[in-house]
């Protein structure tokens, strides 16, 4: 019940001090996937009932549309999460070495 509350805390949180896409990235990710696929089913579908040679047409190439678009939905998805990872990254190094593991590294 806690990550449900907690959940619905970083929802209504108006300052953003709290980050809900790290939670809610896979549901993202699952979601899009379905959406893709149901329109290459569409296109599919369409294609069959445009002709023969347009079915087995789309048929050969919605596949190939459907992985290049999953791989640049997975890329933007990653995107998001290094971004975050770099601002968690970041907040730590500004509270100094206490916070984190270890010292600062020391620049000349």
């Amino acid at each position: 019940m806690s990550q449900t509350q907690s959940f619905l805390q970083g929802l209504f949180d108006f300052s953003f001090g709290t980050f809900i896409t790290q939670k809610l990235i896979k549901v993202i990710y699952g979601l899009g996937m379905v959406l893709l696929g149901g329109y290459g089913l569409v296109i599919i579908s369409a294609g069959f009932r445009a002709g023969f040679t347009y079915g087995i047409t789309t048929l050969v190439f919605t596949p190939i549309g459907f992985i290049a678009a999953v791989i640049v939905l997975r890329i933007y998805l990653e995107l998001a999460i290094v971004l975050f990872r770099i601002a968690d990254n970041t907040s730590q190094m500004a509270r100094g070495p206490e916070a984190g593991q270890g010292e600062a590294p020391h620049t000349p």
